[in-house]
């Protein structure tokens, strides 16, 4: 007997409708990255760092939100603060003895970051006396596929307000719920609560370690990496450089054909407001390890806007009577190839070079 077409598209319809329940509902539960819960993990985390813990084993989390609930809960400004991406994670409070600090570095920070997490601070009138600002080439690059901003979407569009009337073109009030929507039924979330659930991972604690088999959040915001990872060896490091530069796709650099006319104006109106609230910025350049960088500055590679992005960084800081600290090629600043977890990240002995004449 055949089955009628009509039939058939029932059934079909039934046996995805069941499919996509299933995924739904292990992905809610399981939730790795925290994206269905009431944020109560990243508060919890918040409140850890800032009753001055170090915080270990921090799985999947909205580390924007989490700045959000440290700046609520802030009683009193820091002299000094860090702005940047992971790539600025490692810049720590050692480096700026008797002052309070913390470092509000985000991975993958775009200008949108800065902007929302200093009007964060601005609003609660806790900005620093001094701000360290870690800038990476892709902020200018349009294309560098940056969206993790939008969970702080109305702090940036607020930042905006201050000097646009609100005219903020790539705010997207919706992205939130519709993001949320698809990892909810998505089949690679789906691996990843499947991995969470046979794992069981341990939940987030206090520690008073410096170093674990688990990352750590310091209680100055800086980031420790697990111990497997921060003892790769240097040919370790090459290989996964190696795979990079033969993938050539590098990090937020794809596609970046040309500094983005609206993000180089909204970097320097950016230094002019800092300047305005008479904060003293330090704008630092964090290397790129020295393979890399080759790699990215060779003829024809495609990744020629990474050299002028330093060169207007550099011209708008003179312009602005601001100092530069680092630069992306590791020879300006004397890190060599031992100095680096991975191709972008540079270790604590990099940082401490960078740093070692700084008076900032």
């Amino acid at each position: 007997m055949t089955t009628s077409f009509p039939t058939f598209l029932r059934v079909t319809a039934v046996v995805f409708g069941a499919l996509l329940t299933f995924v739904a509902s292990v992905n809610y539960y399981f939730d790795p990255a925290n994206l269905f819960n009431d944020r109560t993990y990243e508060a919890g985390i918040a409140q850890m760092l800032l009753d001055g813990r170090n915080v270990a084993n921090i799985t999947d989390y909205d580390e924007r939100l989490l700045q959000k609930f440290y700046v609520s809960g802030l009683p009193q400004a820091k002299e000094v603060l860090v702005l940047g991406s992971s790539r600025a994670m490692n810049i720590g409070e050692n480096l700026f003895p008797g002052k309070s600090f913390f470092n509000a570095s985000v991975s993958g920070a775009s200008l949108e970051d800065d902007e929302a997490i200093l009007q964060m601070y601005r609003e609660r009138g806790l900005l620093p006396k001094k701000l360290v600002l870690g800038v990476d080439p892709w902020i200018f690059n349009r294309k560098s596929g940056q969206t993790r901003w939008k969970s702080l979407s109305e702090e940036y569009k607020r930042s905006q307000c201050l000097s646009t009337d609100c005219a903020v073109s790539n705010w997207d009030p919706e992205y939130l719920r519709w993001s949320k929507f698809q990892q909810l039924i998505s089949f690679s979330y789906l691996r990843a609560s499947l991995k969470a659930a046979r794992e069981k991972r341990r939940g987030y604690y206090a520690t008073d370690a410096l170093e674990l088999d688990v990352n750590i959040r310091g209680a100055d915001g800086t980031i420790r990496y697990r111990t497997a990872f921060v003892n790769q060896t240097s040919d370790e490091v090459a290989a996964v450089v190696q795979r990079h530069v033969a993938g050539k796709s590098i990090y937020s650099l794809d596609d970046f054909r040309q500094l983005d006319p609206e993000y180089s104006a909204q970097f320097d109106a950016l230094l002019t407001r800092l300047k305005q609230e008479h904060i003293e910025v330090l704008l630092v350049l964090s290397p790129y390890q020295y393979d890399m960088f080759k790699f990215l500055t060779a003829a024809n590679s495609g990744f020629e806007m990474v050299v002028s992005a330093e060169r207007m960084v550099r011209k708008l800081a003179s312009k602005h009577g601001m100092t530069v600290l680092g630069s992306y090629d590791p020879q300006n600043v004397d890190c060599g190839r031992n100095d680096f977890y991975d191709e972008m990240h540079p270790r604590p002995s990099c940082i401490e070079k960078m740093f070692k004449n700084s008076t900032f």
